[in-house]
């Protein structure tokens, strides 16, 4: 419909847009996920040491 119309696209939807700015900087605040993503690399690593199949974390 746009085509045929030669009608540009709106995207942009303030409100939304605002919500998923706010909502990305709450998560980006959250230094507990990147704790998280930390320790459990930190784990997989020793396990790995330990003598865990190589070709899992390759």
């Amino acid at each position: 419909m746009m085509l045929s119309r030669n009608i540009e696209f709106v995207d942009s939807i303030d409100s939304l847009t605002e919500r998923k700015i706010m909502a990305m900087s709450a998560r980006a605040r959250n230094t507990r996920q990147v704790m998280k993503l930390e320790h459990s690399i930190k784990l997989i690593k020793e396990r790995r040491l330990e003598g865990s199949p190589k070709e899992l974390f390759s």
